[in-house]
């Protein structure tokens, strides 16, 4: 398993190398679908640390904590984290995470989020720390991909 800095460390050195602009809130986005397909692949957990269901979408608290001085601007370098320290498949699947949902600004990833069950079933106005259920990722994210018929369902989703 990696840590949740690594991951984010990895996509905002991405962002950067191509100048394209990554916020906190979407840069929660790119890990969560990082965590996603991941899951799918593997049928385990990217990290540990679980992700909570937060009014603007799924967060990784570590993650938020790290870059939230950045408030809504534009982050300019890694918070921590070790991007060295991923093996290829998860660089390559950040990748292509990044590929397919990268273009997409903080809005449009926080809109597809609510719109799938995962965190629309997690969330809880009043209790914003509930965690998405691992299973409840696996689940929904496997049949899309399955419904597809594609390796590359990312693509087709979007």
């Amino acid at each position: 398993m990696f840590k949740p800095l690594d991951i984010a460390a990895y996509i905002v050195k991405l962002s950067n190398e191509i100048g394209e602009p990554m916020t906190n809130m979407k840069l929660q986005k790119l890990v969560y679908y990082t965590f996603v397909w991941y899951a799918v692949e593997k049928n385990k957990p990217l990290f540990k640390e679980g992700i909570q269901a937060w009014k603007y979408g799924p967060v990784v608290t570590s993650v938020y904590e790290a870059y939230k001085a950045y408030g809504a601007d534009v982050i300019k370098e890694t918070e921590g984290g070790n991007p060295e320290s991923l093996d290829s498949f998860t660089k390559f699947l950040i990748e292509d995470v990044f590929k397919v949902y990268g273009n997409k600004s903080a809005i449009e990833l926080m809109d597809l989020a609510h719109s799938e069950a995962p965190w629309r079933d997690t969330f809880d106005p009043k209790d914003q720390s509930k965690v998405i259920p691992f299973e409840a990722i696996v689940s929904f994210y496997k049949a899309r991909k399955e419904v597809s018929g594609s390796e590359n369902v990312k693509q087709e989703q979007m």
